[in-house]
């Protein structure tokens, strides 16, 4: 992996640079623009800029017992579509804000819920964006491909809601799955029809402050509701 990603910077060197450069300014402009409407976001914690080696476009990850959120401008650049950043600066953050008072017990409702909510949340903040803008076309024709079979798709997922399984979490969220009949992560697009769903009955606030228990519940009425 390391070998390939050497082998492969030079086709990408030209946009990596240029990204980096303004990366700085984009994540201070969006991170306040976050604070506006989570004016409770602790902002406490270190940024780190990297090649990632493939590993990661954006994320959390804990690094000597604390939280860092790491930016990877190598994927960012071969996997972002979009014509505007701010939705996945926001949807980013948003995981952080969610960490406050919220915990991923590692079950696919769980996960499906945040990142639902996260990108759910990055198109309520920025209205219009594209799918592309919202990270939905990634792997290319995501959405596409669950919107022809979202009956299956939603009807296999509801079986899978407590799973803790790692197979079950790769096939509906990592770009590594190898699942014939599950869309590449089709679970960020499941996930977002469905706070979307919810959202018919709650304000963006009151989800985001869902217990565990709650958030479950709900998920399967709005399953039972999309599936009708």
């Amino acid at each position: 992996m390391i070998l390939q990603n050497i082998n492969e910077f030079g086709e990408i060197s030209e946009k990596y640079t240029a990204r980096s450069q303004v990366l700085s300014n984009e994540i201070s402009k969006n991170l306040d623009t976050f604070v506006k409407r989570f004016p409770d976001f602790k902002k406490d914690f270190e940024i780190y800029v990297i090649h990632s080696l493939g590993e990661m476009d954006g994320g959390t990850r804990t690094i000597g017992n604390k939280e860092v959120f790491i930016f990877g401008v190598d994927n960012i650049v071969k996997l972002h579509n979009g014509s505007n950043d701010t939705p996945f600066f926001h949807h980013e953050l948003f995981h952080l804000y969610y960490a406050q008072f919220s915990t991923n017990d590692k079950k696919i409702y769980s996960s499906l819920w945040e990142e639902g909510l996260a990108t759910f949340l990055s198109e309520e903040l920025n209205p219009g964006s594209s799918v592309a803008d919202l990270m939905l076309d990634i792997p290319e024709g995501l959405k596409h491909n669950c919107d022809k079979n979202l009956q299956f798709l939603f009807k296999t997922l509801s079986t899978r809601l407590n799973s803790g399984l790692d197979k079950d979490y790769e096939s509906f969220f990592l770009l590594s799955s190898q699942n014939l009949t599950i869309p590449r992560r089709a679970g960020y697009y499941l996930g977002y029809l469905i706070a979307k769903e919810i959202r018919k009955h709650f304000s963006l606030d009151q989800m985001i402050h869902f217990s565990n228990e709650r958030a479950l519940k709900q998920i399967k009425f709005a399953l039972d509701a999309l599936t009708k």
